[in-house]
């Protein structure tokens, strides 16, 4: 067995395999005595060495292209800056010949710099003369470990800017970061936009990633693997222990652990100077000029026309024929377009400058920043001073572009989520994993080069622990809640700006740090770290200056954080992208700067970002019918998108592949003590729509308004003027029935916005029928007079394509002057002063907004939005609100009461071709007859027919109690694999369930518990408005619940024994697969299907009642029937949070008319007064 010691040594291998005739690779770290053939060998590496310096040197001062010395008059291309954009750009730009293309840097060359070429070295390029050497202003809420408050800026003045200074970190980000950007107005700049040119400049150069389609082979950006210490392993075990994977962190997944992957090339640096600007330097069309200041951009007449630079000591003007583009960096960027008077106009005015453009510059700065937490192994595994320095480590550098030299000290990353039930699907922490052990010099050197307060540096130097082996885990806080800004010093273009990031001025910042940090702590105290001494009690050195608290609180981490923080040198966004209409954009997604012509940013500055209340179905038919009255002036205010630019949502067949995506919130249950046993941890997913039309926008548009029965009873349990003698008028005029023989009923409408269409019919469906009849129930019209019986599912749809509530209510009110909709805006509370609803905060772009209102706050958020709103707002349950430190407005039962209706499927395999496959849907056919015609498979949603019936036919309620859905798609077995994955469902369920012993036909009748006695609640999980709350519908907690799903269970079985289904070979005593977990009953038997309900039931995505309405004495209600929150002026929910109880069926279609019903109270008319006399043969009888 291999020892610790050795394991350790062996494990310091850059990944690399030199064919050496002894076996080993250059630095295999075996110590050994050195004979004479050992010497010989010794004598050949440094004469090979030698040689090949020399020929370094030859290469770099007589071969190499050098800068031009003198300048044209003009050019067609001005790109100022060479940093990582600007060098792509003046390459690429420079590829048509007939350009010419002029690139402009204010430092020198990297040629010379033995510093930029070595990795291990970029702490020494920190104020040096490749450095602007920018100085924040003081901070006030962070860097109180800094002289004067201060942050030290390093940035690049040198061609290749900043990626000659960076520690060539290869990280894209991730993919919703851009999707994000893209949702917000950037448009051609989603992820699936972006990729490819990531692609496109790279060069991998990682054996095991060559292969993958993320990556690219043939770009001259070379991305290495380079050297590894033992730590590399320890930390992905660590990592591992704690359930996170290995991923390739710019590959599919960003979430996990991924050794480090750098922009180098042979052991060197690879910047985009040498990348891509140095290869293009010998055209004859590229000019580049270094040492050369841009002062401003020449605006004429709105128009840029060139650019005034100083260079050798003298201005002057070069002139532009096409184009200037920017690309000098966050912080110059925006310094050079207020120099050149494109700002805000107040700050320009100030200092004297003519003002061609009012934008704000400068504004929106971000930044990433990092704490450091030192550990302190008991074996020698990080890189000292002594590995770095030998002859050895530097021939082995020089020859084989190998070694600790090869690498920058940062080994690993990770990327984690610190919230287990964020909303977010990106990572809100990155962990660099930093494997040097420095020297005591390097801690005397920190005070200057970081600006590092002295008196912690002279502490960290001198304490006995300061050249003890040791290695760093930085936890970086990568999207920051504060926001800080660039801003001119004067007008002076030599001098440098303002800079003032307002570092940690958010308190939900430090929050994320400090989860960070204890994750850390968690990495720490795993076994693999506990084998080597790590102590996880004391992470990092005991100084004065963090006394003041007790070790390990969270005041003392938070204290910690605001003296010890620092910047990971990643300013973004002074430059902001946006639409045409984002006042806070200063480019267009062409990277237009707006309102100038010819003038373009293209670097970090236009980074969007760092990498009633809801427009659902409700919310959706509010804003319509409250903005008709032009003297009202409505906001909508969604979470989500716009969703327009969505095929799965347009077609009804794709409905499936908008589950986890960017348009759903992604809600998962707490574990389920009844229920949920074939999910993984029991906790059922719960997709809502977080877009423009809710849910509507997400769901299997079967429209059921539910049973008159349902309506009746929460009028006579204190819910007055909601009868469905009440309602049914709204139903009715909302609707555009499409359905031919239910054109003349008059239980429909004709003239409404929403289309309601017949699902395309196939032979199955009449198979149902059929079935139905033999059983003695007839086929009915579910929204008409009776709806116990068969349906054929009615569709919100038209012409083929999904109806959401946004396509049918607000898009075509979205033109109305006095209809504004925020989207991408995040409501965080109700602005409630004096029992009043006043107002809303939100968090738009990253800022906090308030906004006031003059009448209403609606909330029409939805089950789980307008509970989790409220609560934040101080209105709910005054114990729990009080629990999270939120000042109590009202004190009601809201997030009670929750109802959610369950399904349990049932599936039977046919002997014929009957079901809808993958092959019929997109067959050419099929896909002219959707197109043409709107018709065909892909114009349904999946659920083709209703059955609804009272089991219980002594019970005294008159509502039926059970709904069976007909669900006939064939699904391929990846497809339905990726479903049960989207349902949550275990392992060992799906397995079983995507066997090849299934047969490839199949149907399924989903049995579905109308009226559930089971409740459950929701409640904040904290009293951050971007964490999820705590959704707990207890389901099955109620045996009758249980009894009753048994019961639809057995009615399905009997609707598989008629003889029109057996003559289609369907076998009703095997409809499921038998798995383990049902084995201990007798198949059939109440006891196995009860096991099997509590193990195989799903939510129908019908969660209600969570702000139950009722009379003014009823303790249990939060809304009156007006729908006003109890005990507020000017709040109401408008919402299926409303409902007494659940309806009987599914509840889009009660949402909309609560939402018009809603209208017409809160405008105090009656909007369908002649719909009434129209139906007052149908109302009179009710």
């Amino acid at each position: 067995m291999v020892s610790e010691e050795l394991r350790a040594q062996e494990l310091f291998t850059d990944g690399r395999t030199d064919r050496r005739t002894d076996g080993r690779t250059p630095d295999d770290g075996v110590s050994h005595k050195l004979d004479w053939s050992e010497t010989k060998k010794l004598l050949h590496v440094v004469l090979s060495g030698t040689c090949g310096l020399f020929s370094w040197l030859f290469y770099k001062w007589v071969t190499k292209p050098r800068p031009v010395k003198t300048l044209n008059a003009s050019y067609d291309y001005i790109v100022v800056g060479a940093g990582s954009s600007g060098a792509v750009l003046a390459s690429r730009l420079s590829e048509d010949s007939s350009s010419t293309v002029l690139m402009i840097e204010a430092g020198g060359s990297e040629e010379g710099n033995f510093a930029i070429k070595v990795p291990l070295m970029p702490f020494m390029l920190q104020k040096s003369n490749v450095d602007w050497g920018f100085v924040t202003e003081p901070q006030k809420h962070a860097c109180k470990g800094y002289k004067e408050n201060k942050s030290f800026w390093p940035r690049g003045r040198v061609l290749g800017g900043s990626s000659c200074l960076n520690y060539m970190v290869y990280v894209r980000g991730s993919r919703h970061d851009f999707d994000d950007w893209a949702a917000n107005g950037c448009e051609g700049w989603s992820y699936k936009d972006v990729l490819p040119y990531f692609i496109k400049s790279e060069n991998i150069q990682i054996p095991e990633l060559r292969n993958s389609d993320y990556r690219g082979k043939d770009g001259p950006l070379h991305v290495s693997k380079g050297y590894v210490t033992p730590l590399v392993d320890i930390y992905g075990e660590a990592m591992e222990e704690l359930g996170y994977k290995t991923v390739d962190s710019n590959g599919e997944d960003i979430f996990g652990y991924c050794k480090m992957q750098l922009t180098t090339q042979n052991g060197t640096r690879c910047s985009t100077a040498k990348a891509f600007l140095r290869p293009a330097m010998s055209r004859r069309n590229l000019h580049v000029t270094i040492n050369t200041v841009v002062t401003k951009v020449i605006i004429e007449n709105k128009k840029a026309v060139g650019v005034e630079v100083i260079k050798n000591g003298k201005r002057q003007g070069i002139r532009c024929n096409k184009e200037v583009i920017l690309s000098a960096g966050s912080v110059g960027s925006p310094h050079i377009l207020m120099l050149s008077g494109v700002g805000p106009k107040e700050h320009l005015r100030e200092h004297g400058i003519q003002v061609h453009a009012d934008l704000p510059v400068g504004q929106n700065l971000q930044d990433h920043i990092f704490i450091p937490m030192s550990f302190f192994p008991n074996k020698h595994l990080s890189v000292s001073k002594s590995d770095a320095g030998s002859l050895k480590s530097l021939f082995s550098w020089l020859i084989w572009g190998t070694g600790c030299m090869s690498f920058s000290g940062l080994e690993a990353t990770a990327y984690v989520n610190t919230k287990m039930n964020s909303k977010n699907k990106y990572p809100d922490m990155q962990l660099h994993f930093f494997s040097v052990t420095p020297p005591k010099g390097n801690f005397e050197e920190a005070s200057v080069r970081t600006n590092m307060a002295e008196e912690i540096a002279e502490v960290l130097a001198n304490t006995d622990r300061v050249n003890k082996e040791r290695f760093t885990i930085f936890p970086t806080l990568i999207h920051p809640k504060s926001r800080g800004f660039v801003k001119l010093r004067s007008s002076d273009p030599l001098e440098h700006p303002i800079i003032d990031p307002n570092y940690l001025s958010e308190k939900e910042d430090i929050d994320t740090l400090i989860r960070g940090i204890r994750l850390i702590l968690k990495i720490a105290d795993t076994s693999v770290f506990k084998r080597y001494g790590v102590d996880s009690s004391h992470p990092n050195l005991r100084i004065p200056a963090f006394e003041e608290f007790k070790y390990n609180t969270d005041e003392f981490w938070e204290d910690y954080a605001r003296k010890a923080m620092m910047t990971v040198y990643h300013p973004t966004s002074t430059c902001a992208m946006g639409g045409e209409k984002d006042q806070n954009a200063v480019v267009d997604p062409s990277l237009r700067v707006r309102g100038i012509e010819n003038l373009r940013v293209a670097d970090c500055s236009v980074m969007r970002t760092i990498t009633s209340v809801g427009a659902g179905s409700s919310g959706s038919v509010l804003a319509n019918r409250l903005s008709e009255d032009p003297s009202n002036s409505v906001l909508v205010v969604e979470a989500g998108d716009s969703g327009e630019c969505s095929l799965s949502m347009a077609i009804p067949f794709l409905r499936f592949n908008l589950l986890k995506s960017k348009y759903d919130w992604e809600f998962y249950t707490e574990k389920q003590k009844h229920s949920c046993k074939g999910l993984r941890e029991q906790r059922s997913y719960w997709p809502r729509g977080r877009v423009l039309g809710g849910t509507s926008c997400l769901n299997g548009m079967v429209y059921v308004r539910g049973s008159r029965h349902d309506y009746d009873d929460w009028a006579a349990n204190g819910c007055e003027g909601w009868s469905y003698k009440d309602v049914l008028p709204y139903f009715i005029k909302s609707e555009n029935i499409q359905v031919p023989e239910l054109r003349n009923s008059d239980y429909h409408g004709k003239e409404g916005p929403l289309h309601v269409s017949p699902v395309y019919n196939y032979p199955l469906l009449d198979i149902y029928g059929e079935a139905f009849e033999e059983l003695g129930y007839k086929s009915v019209d579910t929204n008409g007079e009776d709806m116990i019986g068969y349906s054929k599912a009615q569709l919100t749809t038209e012409n083929g394509y999904r109806c959401s509530t946004a396509k049918a209510f607000l898009l075509p009110a979205i033109s109305r002057s006095n209809l504004h909709v925020s989207i991408n805006t995040t409501v965080t509370k109700v602005i409630i002063e004096n029992k009043k609803a006043v107002g809303i905060e939100v968090i738009k772009d990253g800022k906090r907004l308030v906004v006031k209102c003059n009448k209403e706050v609606i909330l029409s958020a939805g089950s789980i939005g307008s509970p989790h709103i409220l609560m934040l707002s101080g209105v709910g349950p005054q114990e729990h609100l009080t629990e999270h430190g939120i000042q109590v407005h009202a004190d009601l039962p809201v997030g009670q009461n929750l109802q959610d209706h369950l399904f349990t499927p049932i599936t039977f395999f046919p002997n014929k071709s009957l079901s809808i496959t993958v092959a019929k849907a997109f067959s050419p056919k099929s896909i002219l007859n959707w197109l043409f015609r709107g018709k065909g498979f892909l114009s349904n949603g999946a659920i083709d027919g209703s059955f609804f019936v009272k089991t219980n036919e002594k019970a005294q309620y008159k509502y039926p109690d059970t709904q069976l859905h007909f669900f006939s798609i064939t699904t391929p077995k990846f497809a339905f694999k990726d479903t049960l994955d989207k349902m949550n469902i275990c392992d060992e369920f799906a397995e079983v369930l995507v066997s090849d012993k299934m047969p490839a036909e199949r149907f399924s009748i989903f049995s579905i518990l109308l009226h559930p006695k089971s409740r459950g609640a929701i409640r904040l999980r904290t009293s951050d408005p971007t964490d999820s709350p705590i959704i707990d519908p207890d389901y099955l907690s109620e045996q009758e619940d249980v009894d009753m799903m048994v019961k639809g269970i057995k009615f399905s079985l009997q609707v598989a024994r008629t003889s029109v289904f057996k003559r289609h070979g369907i076998d009703d005593t095997h409809p499921d697969l038998h798995i383990s977990a049902l084995k201990k009953y007798n198949y059939g038997t109440d006891e196995y299907w009860e096991e099997y309900v509590r193990h195989m039931s799903f939510t129908v995505y019908h969660p209600t009642s969570t702000c139950a309405m009722g009379s003014e004495n009823d303790k249990d209600a939060v809304v009156d029937p007006f729908l006003r929150v109890k005990g507020i002026d000017n709040l109401r929910v408008a919402d299926c949070s409303v409902m007494r109880t659940i309806t009987s069926g599914n509840t889009n279609a009660p949402a909309i008319m609560i939402g018009e019903k809603a209208a017409d109270i809160i405008l105090q008319r009656d909007s369908v007064k002649d719909i009434k006399e129209r139906i007052r043969n149908i109302l009179d009888k009710l």
